[in-house]
């Protein structure tokens, strides 16, 4: 559940693979989203672990009692939210969006990752507008026509 309806996470759209033949539901990013979090919480505590250290303080550097990353490791029913996945990074000093599988690279400008931030705070039709953007461009990179006419056609298709 968004904190907030004007809010849109970008993994909330649906997904299309790159011949546009199947799309994701929302139930299966869902789930793709909580699998990727919950690997990447395992990945985190057997750093720990490698250097001989406990689950324990793993837990400590993440912000959360042990007896919550017990919880959120194994729990099919207990998945790392939206807030949760963001407090930890920040505790733990891990880049923006790690757990998500996003990692923010430091060759990544400062105005790429606030575009970035901006991206996943649009509401969903500018999100949609933007992928369909980068979609055309990719597809056609010689033509930037293309681009205008996908804003456009997107700008007449809302207003109409």
């Amino acid at each position: 559940m968004l904190a907030h309806p004007s809010i849109a996470c970008a993994y909330c759209l649906p997904i299309a693979t790159a011949d546009n033949r199947s799309m994701e539901t929302r139930e299966e990013i869902a789930e793709r989203i909580r699998d990727t979090r919950r690997r990447r919480l395992r990945e985190f505590i057997q750093t720990f672990k490698d250097r001989g250290e406990t689950q324990a303080a793993a837990a400590e550097k993440l912000g959360i009692a042990p007896e919550f990353i017990s919880q959120l490791k194994m729990n099919d029913h207990r998945g790392i939210g939206e807030p949760l996945a963001r407090y930890m990074e920040l505790c733990a000093g891990l880049p923006m969006l790690w757990f998500d599988e996003l990692v923010v690279d430091s060759h990544v400008t400062p105005r790429e990752r606030l575009l970035l931030e901006h991206f996943r705070m649009a509401p969903s039709d500018i999100q949609l507008a933007t992928e369909t953007i980068l979609e055309r461009h990719t597809a056609r990179p010689d033509d930037p026509q293309a681009d205008i006419d996908t804003v456009v056609m997107a700008a007449a298709k809302k207003a109409g």
